[in-house]
């Protein structure tokens, strides 16, 4: 039986993560407590740290989620581990993630749909059997025992 295919995020060191945090968290309740007894120059060295103590926590966060799961029925966990990290969370997962599944070598993430690809996964029309594009396209989101797909394109331009 085969099932939908999940994707995960595994963390690995969180100690510097929960750190960042504390240190983030200790900051803003110090702030919101004196920030009306401070003055001019401790509220700026305040606010200097809470900046620096949030740009720790989103560098902790990319570092301690660098190892991308996928799961499924037939091969159980397969792992990714990501060797590039970019500024910002949500470039690592918009841009670095899709890239490492594309370039993993294991076929996790296809930006095209090929013959092989297509014959592999027993989706190939025959004079007398059709396969509707939409069944297609469906088969690779749905049931992990195929690759995943990057978008709708991925179908369109097989070729």
């Amino acid at each position: 039986m085969d099932g939908i295919t999940e994707v995960y995020f595994k963390p690995l060191d969180r100690k510097l993560l929960v750190a960042g945090v504390k240190d983030y968290i200790a900051c803003r309740k110090i702030s919101e407590d004196y920030s009306t007894q401070l003055k001019a120059e401790p509220r700026e060295e305040l606010r200097k740290k809470i900046d620096a103590a949030g740009r720790q926590v989103e560098t902790a966060l990319m570092n301690a989620y660098s190892t991308v799961l996928k799961h499924s029925v037939k091969n159980g966990f397969q792992t990714v581990s990501l060797v590039q990290f970019k500024d910002s969370l949500d470039v690592q997962i918009n841009y670095n993630v899709p890239a490492a599944l594309i370039d993993a070598g294991t076929e996790w993430l296809l930006e095209k749909v090929g013959f092989n690809t297509l014959k592999t996964n027993n989706l190939l029309p025959t004079l007398e059997q059709g396969v509707k594009v939409k069944d297609v396209y469906e088969a690779f989101l749905r049931f992990d025992d195929k690759p995943m797909i990057k978008d709708v394109e991925a179908v369109r331009q097989s070729s």
